[in-house]
């Protein structure tokens, strides 16, 4: 089997599912067929053979309002990825995630194209808000592959197949202890000094509104515990913004980047979770990667005043956490919106770091998200990827 795959990606997080659902092809395949990639992808994906025809760094963006000064180059591109498949003629076009971007493709390609197959992968969160979105989908998107167990009913009433493959989180692993041992040695840090963990997010707007939040909370939690060494892990396509705030931070902060190694970070970010005492987040995909390796956390939310205003009137859910939502409980603090100030997120983040408790009672709630989530079966991207060689039996 050959098979042309338009795969389009434009996070850090889509990033990596492509390269996990890649990984599970080739797995799934055998080496009985040929696999040719294009599209837009990260780092992860272009080391799996991904030919990237955009900078994957220019279409990330936080927010409403923030996306308009960029939108003439979001246009741009996704018209040009519309007529180079009209050219390419792939067998199948795989979006990942990033709706308004990647579905606008979709659709454009779908409308001059009919009979083109289209997969996406995350389905989008018409649950929690613009419900009306699964209905526009059905029209030109064949198959869903849902990370979350309560999707499938919402798309497949639209008209679309779906399928939940797991989220790939459950089948990350957990870095042993001689792992850990030499993490700290190579920066430095004994093995009993607490490391707290700061993730100011993976986009630019949002390294924009966090660190200097996050930077003066540190300010207060530094002078209850000096003995806390704070680490930020940066994504290589921020990472240098983050440098540049950290310049100025009055206290000191280890960052932890991979410019050049996208598999390095990976694992030394794993590593660092495992071995922190707690972790600071904005809220996102980050916060799963935490919980899964066991470091108790708090989380926070700005934007700018405007998208503020539309997804506190728009969006149905009480909390911005998946681990809150898919056990109905608020075991992981979050600090969204006027409440994410430096004084806040000082107080909360010393309630964690003192409280064992309130760490105990995150890990228990975790145990159950991760079971909810697929950690009890097959491998996500082997079920992702079975769900789409299925599809294309059909």
């Amino acid at each position: 089997m050959k098979l042309k795959i338009l795969i389009i990606a434009t996070e850090p997080s889509g990033d990596k599912l492509g390269a996990n659902l890649i990984d599970g092809l080739h797995s799934e395949l055998k080496g009985k067929g040929q696999l040719v990639f294009q599209g837009i992808g990260g780092p992860l994906m272009r080391s799996r053979g991904v030919t990237t025809l955009f900078n994957f760094n220019e279409l990330s963006v936080m927010g409403f309002f923030e996306i308009i000064p960029k939108l003439p180059k979001i246009l741009s591109v996704i018209n040009r990825m519309v007529k180079y498949a009209l050219v390419w003629k792939p067998d199948l076009i795989i979006t990942i995630d990033s709706p308004d971007f990647s579905l606008r493709i979709a659709k454009k390609i779908k409308q001059k194209w009919p009979t083109v197959k289209t997969i996406h992968y995350v389905a989008p969160s018409v649950w929690a808000w613009r419900g009306y979105r699964a209905r526009t989908m059905g029209k030109f998107l064949d198959h869903v592959l849902a990370i979350l167990p309560f999707e499938p009913p919402f798309m497949e009433a639209a008209g679309m197949t779906c399928d939940f493959v797991g989220h790939p989180i459950v089948s990350e692993d957990i870095p042993s202890n001689q792992e850990i041992r030499l993490f700290r040695s190579s920066l430095g840090i004994e093995r009993e000094t607490p490391i707290v963990s700061i993730l100011p997010g993976s986009r630019r707007a949002e390294i924009v509104k966090m660190m200097p939040i996050y930077l003066k909370s540190l300010e207060s939690v530094a002078k209850k515990f000096p003995n806390l060494v704070f680490i930020i892990a940066s994504p290589p396509n921020v990472c240098e913004l983050v440098k540049s705030y950290l310049k100025f931070s009055n206290v000191p902060v280890i960052q932890l980047y991979e410019k050049d190694d996208p598999m390095k970070f990976e694992e030394r970010k794993r590593m660092l979770f495992s071995t922190s005492l707690a972790a600071l987040a904005t809220s996102g995909t980050i916060t799963l990667e935490i919980a899964r390796m066991g470091a108790p956390l708090l989380v926070g939310y700005r934007a700018s005043f405007m998208t503020e205003i539309l997804l506190k009137n728009f969006v149905k859910l009480k909390s911005a956490t998946l681990i809150n939502i898919l056990t109905n409980q608020a075991a992981i603090p979050e600090l969204l919106f006027s409440k994410c100030n430096y004084q806040n997120i000082a107080t909360s983040l010393i309630y964690l770091l003192t409280d064992s408790t309130q760490a105990d009672r995150q890990r228990d709630y975790v145990k159950f998200a991760m079971n909810a989530l697929g950690a009890n079966d097959l491998d996500p991207k082997i079920r992702a990827a079975r769900s789409i060689l299925r599809f294309l039996d059909k």
